[in-house]
């Protein structure tokens, strides 16, 4: 991996020259002075010294050893724009914790977006994001009906034995599915039950406040925010019957890219709102509701009636139980035949080396008298769930076939060209956990003015930036109590 980066980092195009902090100005470099930059930056106590150049190839560096695992073809660049500046910016807080005001000579000034661009110009690069990866794979073809078969409402009823209790809310209302395309997150308008909690606070309270704490949004027509009294108590009820907690799907899609903005950092949801928030949060959810026909192959004339949405959206609630991640596992089946199966955490879990033969058991077995045979399709993806004594093995839920469903410690050429017997593959050590993704939709987890602001700045001007507008927002809020 180190061999790939050190000359993704050389110097200058032949045919670009310029001058300042940005990738054009650097001069070529070789593998050792890499990762003397590297090793300079992260192994020092003082960051004050160092040039602009060793703190840019630094953090740039340290974001790719963080999102690779040695194969750089399945860098997200956006997810690695991230991670660079995220290690920018501890770089620049450590600089001003030191209490060194010093101007640009001393600075972190690197533009971020630049030398990510630079980098993945010379590494060539597959999926850039969660729903892509490399087409030209000699995937079986992939027709509207595969995915349809997927749809949660097409399989609940033939495994609900060995799945999660669940309630399908179907068909979802139009003007439901028009107010998760409107742009912004924004709670409905007084939602039902949860109004008796506003009754405490007065109006003049909460001027700029709906009753969610949300900010509410107001054009010049002063348009009222949408309101789904009847959805609401579909979902209190069933919030009811499943003991106080579920959590959220669409046909296809649950908004895990979204858990960060919940307040338990989950899926967990006690109120409507806590749904309503994840779902218009999350870009899992834009798919189903636009793209989940992309990947689909069309002939002739079908190409004409494209599907691009589903007859009925649904909302599915499915009881919530707190549940080990190092126990989650994805089956990959070709001809219905398992081909792989993968640890689904990117975490190190040492007690999975040792119960491995015994879970790999345990999930065939499953497979074979649950599943095999019985799904629409010959071909898919199936996640499942071994409870922590290890007496039951769960069905969790049905994916396609395809390039928009991760290979997770796979890659899909792997899976596809699969002969031998199936591989059961964990991480087996903390060094294969560091060198994999350990932070699954890194790129979701910030709102994309985060990313707009980052354009074209230095990391000292972003940090600088942001700092400025957190203080004004406390400023306000301070003047408002």
């Amino acid at each position: 991996m180190f061999n790939v980066l050190a000359s993704a980092l050389k110097g200058r195009d032949d045919d670009e020259q310029g001058e300042g902090s940005g990738p054009n100005s650097d001069t070529e470099i070789d593998h050792e002075t890499v990762l003397n930059h590297h090793k300079k930056i992260y192994e020092s106590e003082e960051v004050t010294d160092h040039s602009e150049k060793e703190l840019g190839h630094a953090a740039a560096f340290e974001a790719f050893k963080k999102l690779s695992s040695g194969d750089l073809k399945g860098v997200d660049k956006q997810a690695l724009i991230s991670m660079a500046m995220q290690e920018g910016m501890k770089i620049w807080q450590k600089k001003k914790s030191s209490g060194d005001d010093s101007g640009d000579s001393k600075g972190i000034t690197i533009d971020i977006s630049s030398w990510v661009d630079f980098l993945l110009r010379s590494v060539p690069t597959g999926h850039q994001n969660s729903h892509t990866t490399n087409t030209t794979l000699p995937f079986p073809p992939l027709t509207e009906q595969h995915i349809l078969n997927c749809a949660f409402s097409s399989w609940y009823s033939n495994f609900r034995t060995v799945t999660l209790k669940s309630k399908i809310i179907r068909p979802l209302p139009e003007e439901f599915i028009e107010y998760l395309h409107a742009d912004g997150v924004f709670l409905p308008d007084r939602n039902y039950l949860e109004g008796s909690y506003n009754a405490e606070y007065s109006e003049d309270d909460d001027d700029d406040f709906n009753e969610a704490g949300v900010e509410s949004v107001e054009d010049d027509d002063e348009k009222p925010l949408p309101s789904f009294p009847g959805l609401e108590r579909r979902i209190w009820q069933t919030i009811e019957d499943f003991d106080g907690a579920i959590f959220p799907k669409l046909n296809w899609s649950s908004p895990k890219d979204a858990a960060w903005i919940s307040a338990t950092n989950t899926l967990k949801c006690t109120t409507p709102s806590d749904i309503f928030l994840l779902l218009k949060s999350s870009d899992f959810i834009a798919h189903d509701l636009d793209h989940a026909f992309d990947d689909c192959i069309y002939d002739g004339q079908e190409a004409t009636r494209r599907r691009r949405r589903p007859d009925a959206f649904e909302l599915v609630l499915r009881k919530w139980y707190d549940v080990a991640p190092s126990l989650e596992f994805r089956c990959f089946v070709r001809n219905d035949r398992i081909v792989g199966i993968s640890q689904r955490d990117p975490n190190f879990y040492p007690f999975l080396n040792d119960i491995k033969e015994e879970l790999e058991t345990k999930i065939k077995n499953f497979f074979a008298t649950n599943i095999q045979n019985k799904f629409l399709n010959n071909d898919y993806v199936f996640d499942t769930y071994v409870t922590r004594n290890r007496d039951r093995v769960w069905l969790i839920d049905f994916n396609p076939f395809g390039p928009m469903t991760d290979s997770l410690l796979y890659t899909w050429d792997e899976i596809l060209t699969a002969t031998e017997s199936p591989t059961f593959r964990i991480i087996t050590s903390q060094t294969e956990a560091n060198q994999s993704r350990s932070q699954p939709f890194v790129v979701n987890r910030y709102p994309r003015e985060v990313f707009d602001f980052s354009q074209n700045q230095t990391v000292a001007e972003f940090a600088e930036r942001f700092q400025r507008e957190l203080m004004i927002a406390g400023e306000e809020s301070s003047e408002e109590e």
